[in-house]
Parts: structure tokens; C-alpha cells; sequence
């Protein structure tokens, strides 16, 4: 199977520790491939807020992950729904639109959002 791109989502609180894994809903499924997710361990490389504190540590989190269909080439996209539960009184949801660019050969993949 050929992996063109995958994102991860996990929970931190302010002091590095797990807030709980997030939900995810795919929204749209690509018109030329399938995205799955896994749970896995990651090394948090960097923050959204700035902070570097918790850079280093290891983390669950789940893995979005494209795989286009056998000889497809070109551009796709995927809608996915994120629901962290942990940490607050209300759940906070993003929406994600991601754009993939499928390439042939021992091209990098992208991914788009």
C-alpha cells in the first residue's frame, strides 16, 4: 500500500501530559482513494501555541492517513472533523479540508490544507 500523506492528531494538556485522544469523523472520503486512521506514538517536533516545552516528548495520538487507489495520479481531497473532548466543559471541534497531490516515482508527497 502506498501512504501519499497522513497527519496526527493527539491531546496535550498545558503541562505535556495526555488530555485524551480526540474523535475523528471523516467528513468526505477522496473521490480517488481511502483514509483510515490508527492510533500510534509520536514524538510531539513542535507547537501550535509557540511553546517548545513539550517538545520531545512521546504522545498517543491518531494517524489520518491517505492511500490513493492503485495507478492514480493527480490531486485529491479529504474533510475531516476532529472533536477533542478532555479539558474543557464544551468539546472543541475543527474541520479540516486537506488537498492531496499524488505523484508517481520516489517523489515526495504533499499535502495541502
Amino acid at each position: 500500500m502506498t501512504l501519499s500523506s497522513a497527519e496526527l492528531r493527539s491531546g496535550t494538556r498545558n503541562n505535556c501530559g495526555p488530555a485524551g485522544l480526540p474523535s475523528i469523523n471523516i467528513d468526505k472520503q477522496p473521490e480517488n482513494g481511502k483514509v483510515f486512521t490508527i492510533k500510534a506514538i509520536h514524538t510531539i517536533t513542535r507547537s501550535y501555541t509557540g511553546s517548545t516545552r513539550c517538545k520531545g516528548r512521546k504522545m498517543n495520538g491518531i494517524l489520518v492517513i491517505y492511500a490513493p487507489r492503485a495507478e492514480f495520479m493527480g490531486a485529491d481531497e479529504v474533510d475531516y472533523t476532529v472533536t477533542y473532548h478532555a479539558g474543557t466543559k464544551s468539546p472543541r471541534i475543527q474541520s479540516h479540508a486537506v488537498r492531496v497531490k499524488v505523484v508517481s516515482g520516489k517523489d515526495a508527497p504533499s499535502a495541502q490544507k
